[in-house]
């Protein structure tokens, strides 16, 4: 069943991987790029205006959005809501409201993100040396931490707009996690900090949800207006690639990369994500930490380590405690720390990993969990039909095609794994539903 849980994850959690060098610090805490008024001259895009379109487009609006000015998508058309969010930078910056991106402009956005940039990575070196100070780091830590946030600020106050933008956007968001750092924290920050300097510097912004990895094997994934953020999720799928190809030296570099981030909740291990994501800036998942004890056992067999065993019995210790929802007769997982949404493909997936982990652990708890999860998720699932689609949440709007695919595959793999004909039923159903279109329009 293992192999089968993999390929479902790594088919919607493991996209389009693009491999960075390992990243290096291009600019030492205190150089010109923590002084706006030394700041060195950025890259500068051709002036666009209304009708232009593209990637220098893209980058336009990804910087207005990181300065608060623009709210609609990136989608690289310059049309009205570009040409007014262009109009209210100008009028607040002294420079010419025509809605158009000429030379002044451009220079002028790339300066405020690189003034943000600089007050963001202060904030960070300033949490740094808190931490430090209250011995909740390393020397070596800080060290690290000080000349990641340095090579990330260099980038944001040298790129072009909107690689500037995405890595000021990520700075934000660092900085105001830093009260809380420690030891896995700080591991999680200067990966984060590095791989966007990295890819930021030679490259622009991607599509939404590209994934990059770090010289770890640690996987960052693209949420516009937060850069390449640290995704548990997708790097415990990577971990499980690695462990089914018998990658060993692979999949020990990744096991040992997310030990060093897997956050103390009393006896427990976390793995957090740190940008808001409809929710507060930091947060956690219970189908990451499924996913996380599955993937760290399986670690553990491959390398005869049993201390990936006992981090893997830790991370599966916090889905009872923390991410559960006592709900018919059974229980069903908490996709995300701060939300009471009860989530199908979440549920799904969870169930089938806790039981291969219930499987390879022999943890009688999670066994028992297994059967929890499927018992909710049997006598609700009709629940999740509208009699002409599937709905991504309990009560809520159907599903996406994307996800309603999802669905349907995940049914296939609960029927074999619990040899129970219901679950096949309603994935031909559902199917059915998919051939025939979905629900009528109009």
């Amino acid at each position: 069943m293992a192999l089968a849980i993999l390929g479902l994850t790594l088919a919607w959690f493991f996209t389009v991987i693009h491999t960075g060098a390992a990243p290096r610090p291009q600019a030492p805490a205190g150089s010109a790029a923590s002084h706006p008024d030394r700041l060195p001259a950025p890259v500068v895009h051709a002036p666009v205006g209304p009708g232009s379109q593209g990637a220098a487009v893209t980058g336009l609006q990804t910087a207005l959005a990181a300065l608060g000015v623009y709210a609609g998508r990136p989608d690289g058309a310059y049309g009205a809501a570009t040409r007014h969010a262009v109009a209210r930078f100008q009028t607040s910056h002294g420079i010419t409201r025509d809605g158009a991106a000429g030379t002044a402009t451009l220079a002028a956005v790339a300066h405020a993100l690189a003034r943000r940039a600089a007050v963001s990575a202060a904030g960070i070196r300033d949490g740094v040396a808190a931490a430090r100070a209250h011995a909740r780091i390393s020397p070596a830590q800080a060290r690290a931490a000080d000349a990641a946030a340095a090579a990330a600020e260099s980038v944001a106050s040298r790129a072009a707009v909107g690689a500037a933008a995405a890595v000021t956007s990520m700075l934000a968001d660092a900085s105001r996690g830093v009260a809380a750092l420690d030891a896995p924290r700080t591991a999680a920050l200067i990966g984060t900090l590095r791989v966007n300097a990295a890819r930021f510097r030679h490259h622009g912004v991607p599509a939404p949800m590209a994934t990059t990895q770090g010289p770890d094997g640690i996987v960052y994934r693209y949420f516009p207006g937060h850069g390449y953020q640290f995704h548990p999720l997708a790097t415990f799928g990577a971990l499980d690639a690695a462990v089914a190809a018998g990658r060993t030296a692979d999949a020990r570099r990744i096991a040992r990369a997310m030990v060093a981030r897997a956050v103390p909740a009393g006896p427990a291990r976390v793995w957090e994500y740190g940008f808001p994501f409809g929710g507060p800036g930091t947060w956690t998942s219970g189908f990451a930490q499924a996913a996380g004890a599955d993937a760290l056992a399986r670690a553990a067999q491959l390398l005869h380590d049993p201390a990936l065993g006992r981090t893997a019995a830790a991370a599966f210790a916090a889905i009872p405690a923390r991410y559960l929802h006592p709900i018919a007769g059974g229980a069903w997982i908490l996709e995300y720390s701060w939300s009471p949404m009860l989530i199908l493909n979440a549920q799904l997936q969870t169930y089938l990993l806790v039981s291969d982990y219930a499987h390879r652990s022999g943890n009688r708890a999670a066994a028992a969990l297994a059967s929890r999860l499927v018992t909710a998720a049997r006598r609700l699932l009709p629940k999740f039909d509208t009699g002409c689609w599937s709905r991504y949440s309990l009560g809520g709007a159907p599903a996406s095609a994307h996800y309603m695919a999802y669905h349907v595959a995940l049914l296939r793999q609960v029927a074999r794994a619990t040899g129970g004909r219901s679950w096949a039923t309603v994935a031909n159903r559902w199917r059915g539903y998919e051939r025939s279109g979905g629900c009528p329009t109009g």
